[in-house]
């Protein structure tokens, strides 16, 4: 059996209209995008681009968190394989000298017991500071830090600041 012919009259003329309720969120995507970009807020997959927008140095220093086993052997805390929520560690972690030795301690004992959910032992918390060159590598890795001082260790109700 052959097709029929495409006639002109089989053809709509009227340009097919987009529903509400996606042109709705189309407008509120783009709103908050606006929004994010405009006031620096950082909520995926929105950004301010601060990504972007920061200078970075070739000399580079930041905290990291270890935890203290009874035998002294220290486990630096993944904390990309905690609940959801402590993927707020590392900026808390940047505040972490401004907060009181109240709200220090609490942190670290947070820190802790979300280890110790895990399974793990742990006694003491410690904050270190490292010191790292970004332009040296160690193959498709950032080198090891040159330098590593304790700045805080955190345990048994008081955070003890390292001199």
């Amino acid at each position: 059996m052959l097709a029929r012919p495409r006639l002109d009259s089989d053809v709509s003329t009227e340009p097919e209209r987009v529903p509400r309720r996606i042109r709705l969120f189309v407008a509120a995507f783009l709103a908050v995008f606006v929004f994010c970009g405009a006031f620096g807020r950082e909520a995926w997959p929105f950004t301010g681009w601060k990504l972007f927008s920061y200078l970075r140095y070739d000399h580079n220093l930041s905290l990291t968190v270890a935890t203290v086993d009874p035998a002294g052997v220290e486990t630096p805390i993944a904390f990309g394989d905690l609940p959801r929520a402590y993927g707020w560690a590392p900026n808390i972690m940047s505040g972490f000298p401004k907060l009181t030795p109240a709200r220090q301690e609490a942190v670290c004992a947070a820190w802790a017991s979300a280890v110790r959910a895990r399974g793990e032992v742990v006694v003491a918390v410690r904050i270190y500071e490292e010191e790292r060159y970004a332009s040296r590598r160690d193959g498709n890795r950032g080198a090891a830090p040159f330098a590593r001082t304790l700045r805080y260790t955190c345990g048994n109700g008081a955070v003890e600041v390292a001199t």
